[in-house]
Parts: C-alpha cells; structure tokens; sequence
C-alpha cells in the first residue's frame, strides 16, 4: 500500500478524482465555453457510503452524455513496452466502455465495469507507443442510456514494462 501510487521507472500516474493530481487529463471546452460540462471532464463523487474504500476511489473524473475521457502522454520511450492499469468507481451502475489508444487501437473491447472496485490492466500495442506519444481515450457505450454520467475512472497507471 506505500507505494500504492508508483508506476515504477518511467511510468506516469494520475489520481484523476484530484485536480491538482492529473496533468495527463485532456481538459476538454473547459467551464468558460462549456458551463454545462456536455464537453468538458469533471470531478465526481462516488455515492456508495461507508465502504472501506481508498479516498482516490470516492471521486472520479467523468464525462457526461456520451462523450470520452483522453489521458494525453509525452515523453515515452519508443523502444519501450508499456501496460495501463486503472480503476472504474463511481456509480454502482455497471457502465460499458472501450478502451482505445491513439485513436486506432483497441485496447479492450466495449465492456461492463465490474461492480468490484479494483485494478484492471491491459497490455498497450508497441505500435502506440513507438512516436513517443499516446492518447489512451475511454468511450462510453452509444446504446445505453441513464443518468447521464457514462465514462467514470478514479485512478490511472501507465507502466512502463520494459
């Protein structure tokens, strides 16, 4: 749990709930051109009370009405491997999302969030990586409807594995 934050050498983290914690977070219109958030990501807050759960997990960014969340990376090794790990919270309702890097590569299909709270983790192409450069962006589900809070992640790692 001490080094619960690290990504390890040459990785990146964001704790996408803190706003001063998240230099990766594509900030969209933002609040001047978009009061209403419809293209702007936001803080939210989890409403599942007193579960045991990290501070990280409580809050979230989120994108409302079927729009995506992008976390933008510079700076990567070409040459390298890397992973992503994160974390869905939010609201109990499991929301459906695909994973997709650079725009063009799938990194998981479209999926339901587990109810669970916990780490997920998919491999990044080497394709992605290999300008330096990678745009990891969460695309809500366009069949489901709701309240209008669709894509919802706490926490993100960007690993670098070798």
């Amino acid at each position: 749990m001490v080094n619960w934050t690290s990504p390890g050498p040459g990785g990146f983290y964001d704790d996408l709930g803190d706003p001063a914690n998240r230099p990766h977070l594509v900030p969209g219109q933002g609040f001047e051109k978009d009061p209403a958030f419809f293209h702007t990501p936001r803080t939210g807050f989890g409403g599942r009370r007193n579960t045991p759960w990290r501070i990280s997990w409580h809050r979230h960014a989120e994108t409302l009405y079927g729009n995506s969340l992008q976390l933008h990376y510079s700076g990567l090794d070409p040459a390298a491997r890397y992973k992503v790990r994160f974390i869905e919270a939010g609201d109990s309702t499991p929301r459906a999302t695909r994973l997709v890097a650079n725009g063009s590569f799938e990194i998981h299909p479209m999926r339901k969030k587990d109810l669970d709270v916990k780490p997920v983790e998919f491999d990044i192409p080497a394709q992605a990586t290999v300008g330096g450069s990678l745009t990891l962006e969460w695309q809500p589900n366009p069949e489901e409807s709701g309240n209008g809070r669709f894509v919802q992640v706490s926490e993100v790692w960007l690993i670098r594995v070798r």
